[in-house]
């Protein structure tokens, strides 16, 4: 569900991203939390996602919490110069 969010925020963004990797905190002992790695090309970037956020999401609401840190997230990934070869 977060990955799907997180591609239709970068489309809309103009962001073309090639891979999103959720990991759950759990089984480094951080209960609730996950870390999602965002890949556009070669740069890479991560945010936490909140068990919270997730079910509200899943039931298709949008906490501006969420929102706000996924956008931060991305537009990072906007302003990476392109890698040199």
């Amino acid at each position: 569900m977060i990955q799907k969010y997180i591609s239709d925020l970068a489309a809309k963004m103009g962001i073309e991203l090639t891979k999103i990797d959720v990991v759950d905190g759990a089984s480094v002992g951080c209960l609730g939390v996950y870390l999602v790695k965002i890949t556009a090309n070669s740069h890479k970037t991560e945010v936490l996602a909140y068990q919270a956020d997730l079910d509200s999401l899943a039931l298709g609401i949008i906490r501006s919490r969420l929102e706000t840190r996924v956008r931060t997230t991305l537009s990072r990934l906007q302003g990476e110069p392109e890698p040199r070869p």
